[in-house]
């Protein structure tokens, strides 16, 4: 059943699969919505989503994000107002170059199934803290 809701930031935070915390705002029948965050020096492990898509829109900080899906492979410059999709089935990771924590909303479609969802692939970065 749908319902109206309203919700105020912060909300408590959650750890992803890859490692990076997610704070849910918002859940709907057909997507959620969220606000993705990584600490400045940190890689999120890289992962591939099974039944998802998801469209992220960088609030603040910078970073990079690496995406794979088929023979298409790119690595982007992630800063305030640059905004990528993960298909599903795309392989990804990002990490938090700046010195500021690395936010984004981010929109899944359909709503975020849980943690099984994300499945361990191979990356362009070791995870964890960058040097």
């Amino acid at each position: 059943m749908t319902r109206l809701e309203t919700v105020q930031m912060p909300v408590p935070s959650e750890p992803a699969p890859d490692g990076s915390r997610i704070y849910p705002l918002i859940r709907t029948n057909q997507a959620s919505v969220g606000i993705i965050e990584l600490r400045p020096g940190q890689v999120t492990a890289p992962v591939h989503h099974l039944t998802i898509e998801e469209v992220w829109y960088v609030l603040e900080g910078k970073g990079q994000i690496w995406r794979k899906l088929e023979s298409n492979e790119e690595t982007v410059d992630l800063e305030a107002g640059t905004c990528v999709n993960i298909p599903t089935g795309a392989a990804f990771q990002f990490r938090s170059d700046g010195e500021q924590p690395l936010r984004m909303l981010m929109l899944t479609i359909p709503p975020w199934p849980g943690p099984d969802e994300a499945v361990a692939t191979e990356g362009a970065w070791d995870p964890g803290v960058s040097t």
